[in-house]
């Protein structure tokens, strides 16, 4: 069976046979037309119906419930997603409904995958200042380390000298083991 969004959603009354929550006097179900969704050059099935998160993802009207439109799609085409579980993207697009782009993962598996492909570049490097709790900047640190390979101080003289909350602060810049 070739999958299409009609396949998977069924088709809208207006257009075609199915059930739809779109027209009034329908029957009450989860189907929906093909004029959810635009086909687009790379493949992804992109649905243009009701959306949440900002608009990152399709949603299911309906139901009291909310239904993420991904889920539904992965649902009709491969069964039901394991408690726990995520359905991803391959094409990393949250309106695609496309069962062939749909992965099930962990929320480990989904950060993994978004990280590798650089969607989430500032949990791929969360040293010096591109870590949040960062209280000191490079130049800093390269000063501090300069002032100690010229003068030799003691690690309390140095954190007093450049501000830093401890001597511990110091050593660990001195040594290398923050702020490389």
């Amino acid at each position: 069976m070739v999958l299409t969004p009609a396949s998977l959603f069924g088709t809208c009354p207006a257009i075609g046979t199915g059930n739809c929550l779109w027209h009034p006097g329908t029957r009450r179900g989860q189907t929906y037309g093909e004029f959810m969704y635009v086909k687009s050059d790379d493949g992804c099935w992109l649905w243009t119906g009701p959306t949440c998160a900002g608009g990152r993802y399709g949603r299911m009207p309906g139901g009291g419930r909310l239904k993420m439109a991904h889920r539904h799609a992965y649902e009709q085409s491969h069964g039901p997603i394991p408690d726990g579980m995520l359905v991803c993207h391959r094409c990393d697009n949250g309106l695609c409904v496309n069962p062939d782009h749909l992965f099930i993962g962990s929320h480990s598996d989904n950060m993994k995958d978004a990280a590798q492909k650089s969607r989430l570049p500032h949990l791929l490097d969360q040293s010096g200042e591109n870590n949040s709790n960062s209280k000191y900047t490079k130049e800093l640190a390269d000063k501090i380390r300069c002032y100690y390979a010229e003068h030799k101080p003691s690690f309390s003289v140095l954190a007093k000298k450049f501000g830093l909350k401890s001597k511990g602060h110091a050593h660990s810049i001195v040594t290398g083991r923050i702020w490389r």
